[in-house]
């Protein structure tokens, strides 16, 4: 009896605290701030992307309001049709939960502008969002109420990768929900008919398995010379200032594996590579806007090699390789982003990320956990952004490979560097412009360094180029219009330039091995009600050397690439 009492008085007491607080709030003036009204209705094109402001003083977070915009805004007389009326009455709405999610705040916690920026940014990574805002909508005394506005795409779309670059083409048909029964998951299944390999493969995505921080990947093919499987489970880091990260991913790839020399077969043999990783990282959080994190781990490698039933037989075949390995990695990362238009896609919202990031790995393969031979591995990489005005421009800088205990040599040797440049002369037109350039040193057998139309020199055919080492020059006018027809298409386009070569150290500088150039044309076109994860590529270039007789005056290709 008294223990229920103690319940009782407990449950009274804590009404009595509710309600009291409920009273103070009423009592509190609530003030709407800024973007109040357009938060409350109409479309997001009248709220400012990644724009919450830091408030006086030292607020909490109250109640989060989440508004899910469909895919058609009816009350625009341009998208008020049958037609589209239809298309949202036919179509899933985003369940309240899948938004809820990826916000990384609660109420109760201390209102921070940064992390309301953050969930924004996280909200348009999902490919059900076309586009998100995060921002307070109220004050009253110390408690900020905040709204999240998103508005979904039509899920339930045919994937469809046609792909004719350098002379080749391979195309990808089939269907996927990006975003099943509302709840954020994906499932995908087609077909390919590529360059290398036909089958079918099917793929599954749940971002949240059961309602906890864990992500699920499930993914699986057959084709016509192997099959390939992998499982990621891991509970990744959901925000900058999340403070913990654990998971275990397995691949499987079984395949024949082509070499190629100007652009032709030049060898065929079967290939079977199998990895795993299991890694438990933490982090300290956002201190002073940078990111420091710690991860350990143990890592497995293998890959197999075999005689293929083809006529194109290697003089030899690579050698089996097979290693695990223990390893240690640190992260940097400061939290700087911005939020642009017309950079990369046509009329829609980029984070772009203005921060410096570094990472590097180190772990030994020894020989006791059954290596082939010992080894060091190691991976280095480091980003760096800075926006002037209308001038972006970012770099980069990577190291991996490993070191054989027994040759005490390199082996998978890859560094690779490059900038990037984009200038915006008006809301309409920029520039753009990319450098890069990678050495790598005994690489195995398996592997090449490539350079052709599917690559960076749009006007020559696929894989023309091999090397040891590869620079790329790309130059870009890009047009970025604001026609909307049937307010279902965006169009863009560019004139471009693009130049190169891969070579070795002795290969002589003729039209075959030197210095390639090519100049053109194209069209892009996404639509912005469906998934924005690609954007058609349509275009027409034709080469200023030659490069022999198998390559033609022009060359049209047809891709589908996730960026412009």
């Amino acid at each position: 009896m008294a223990v229920g009492a103690g319940r009782a008085a407990l449950a009274a007491l804590t009404l009595l605290v509710a309600a009291a607080g409920a009273e103070a709030r009423e009592e509190a003036a609530c003030t709407d701030l800024e973007h109040a009204a357009a938060l409350r209705g109409g479309g997001l094109e009248r709220l400012p992307a990644g724009s919450a402001p830091p408030l006086p003083g030292t607020p909490r977070i109250g109640a989060i309001e989440v508004r899910r915009l469909p895919i058609f805004d009816t009350d625009e007389p341009e998208e008020d049709r049958p037609l589209y009326r239809l298309a949202n009455r036919l179509h899933v709405t985003t369940r309240e939960q899948a938004v809820r999610e990826l916000l990384p705040f609660a109420t109760g916690d201390a209102y921070d502008w940064n992390r309301l920026r953050e969930g924004e940014r996280l909200l348009r990574t999902r490919d059900w969002a076309y586009d998100a805002r995060v921002l307070p909508l109220r004050r009253c005394g110390d408690v900020v109420d905040v709204m999240v506005v998103t508005r979904d795409v039509w899920s339930i779309v045919p994937t469809g990768d046609i792909n004719r670059s350098g002379g080749e083409s391979s195309i990808a048909l089939g269907m996927k929900d990006v975003n099943l029964l509302g709840r954020g998951e994906t499932l995908g299944l087609y077909y390919s008919d590529g360059v290398d390999r036909a089958g079918v493969a099917g793929f599954y995505v749940d971002p949240f398995v059961g309602g906890t921080p864990w992500y699920l990947r499930v993914d699986g093919g057959v084709n016509d010379d192997g099959a390939r499987y992998g499982v990621n489970l891991q509970r990744p880091y959901r925000s900058f200032d999340d403070r913990r990260s654990q998971g275990v991913v397995v691949a499987v790839d079984e395949r024949v594996q082509p070499l190629f020399t100007t652009g032709f077969r030049s060898a065929e043999f079967d290939y079977r590579s199998v990895s795993a990783n299991a890694f438990l990282s933490r982090s300290t959080g956002v201190q002073d806007g940078v990111v420091h994190r710690w991860r350990v781990g143990l890592a497995h490698e293998e890959h197999a090699f075999d005689r293929a039933d083809t006529a194109l037989q290697p003089a030899t075949l690579p050698e089996d390789r097979r290693f695990s390995w223990v390893y240690a990695g640190y992260e940097f990362i400061e939290e700087r982003w911005d939020a642009s238009v017309n950079l990369n896609f046509v009329q829609l919202t980029e984070d772009v990320f203005l921060g410096r990031r570094f990472a590097a790995t180190l772990g030994v393969a020894p020989d006791a956990l059954g290596a082939d031979a010992g080894r060091v591995v190691y991976d280095l990489d480091y980003r760096d952004a800075a926006r002037d005005g209308r001038w972006l421009v970012s770099w980069n800088l990577g190291v991996d490979g490993t070191v054989r205990f027994d040759t005490e040599d390199a082996e998978n040797l890859v560094a690779a560097t490059g900038a990037q440049a984009f200038h915006r002369h008006s809301p309409a037109f920029g520039f753009f412009a990319g450098l890069d350039f990678t050495w790598t040193r005994n690489l195995t057998g398996e592997r090449q360094l490539l350079l052709g139309g599917d690559n960076g020199l749009r006007g020559y055919p696929q894989r023309f180029q091999e090397g040891d080492r590869r620079l790329r020059l790309r130059l870009e006018e890009r047009w970025f219009s604001d026609l909307h027809p049937f307010q279902l298409v965006r169009l863009g386009g560019a004139v471009f330039v693009d130049a190169g070569r891969a070579w070795f150290d002795d290969d002589p500088d003729d039209e075959t091995s030197g210095w390639l150039a090519n100049v053109g044309f194209g069209l892009r076109l996404t639509s912005d009600r469906v998934p924005t994860d690609s954007l058609l590529h349509l275009d027409f270039a034709t080469p200023l050397r030659r490069g022999g007789p198998d390559v033609d005056e022009w060359l049209i290709s047809v891709t589908m690439k996730e960026s412009f």
